[in-house]
């Protein structure tokens, strides 16, 4: 019996704005609506929606240039290349903030290298001693909207110091 008032429904929607009637064989009393009238009931306007304090998110802001941000991971390792990492840090800039100890410097050498930490130049005025103890260092995330990924190894922990400033010094 359900099933063919919805028919019925379904086929006077079908037919359009003219009036029509569906008559059931087994003595069901006729139905007759117009068209636009059974869509008007079939799917009521939604309510108007108003933020709930206690249950609902507020908006947070996205800055205008989000698709630009820039935010890397870095990590200090012992040992050669594919060790476990010791020491990571987190380090977003624009505003400078992250876990990193030094992050307002950290983002002044990321950026004079244009978020490549390959692109530093070395300090020329660190002497390093020649002590073999290899540290590989990585840093991966987006700088201003394009993919940084970046690992090398160095001699020591002052070598890889005077080729990244303050980035590593975590």
């Amino acid at each position: 019996m359900k099933r063919l008032y919805t028919l019925a429904a379904c086929a006077t929607i079908v037919a359009g704005p003219t009036a029509s009637t569906a008559t059931a064989t087994s003595g069901v009393e006729p139905v007759t609506t117009t068209g636009a009238a059974a869509l008007a009931t079939a799917t009521p306007p939604p309510p108007e929606w108003e933020p709930d304090p206690d249950v609902d998110v507020p908006v947070t802001r996205v800055p205008r240039d989000a698709s630009r941000g820039s935010a890397l991971v870095l990590t200090v390792s012992g040992g050669g290349p594919g060790t476990s990492f010791e020491r990571f840090s987190k380090l977003a800039c624009d505003p400078p903030r992250g876990t990193h100890p030094r992050r307002v410097r950290a983002c002044a050498v990321l950026d004079q290298a244009n978020g490549d930490p390959g692109n530093l130049d070395p300090d020329p005025d660190t002497t390093c001693p020649k002590v073999f103890d290899p540290v590989t260092v990585t840093a991966n995330g987006i700088w201003r909207g394009r993919y940084v990924w970046f690992e090398r190894t160095y001699s020591n922990t002052c070598a890889a110091h005077a080729m990244t400033d303050v980035l590593f010094d975590i």
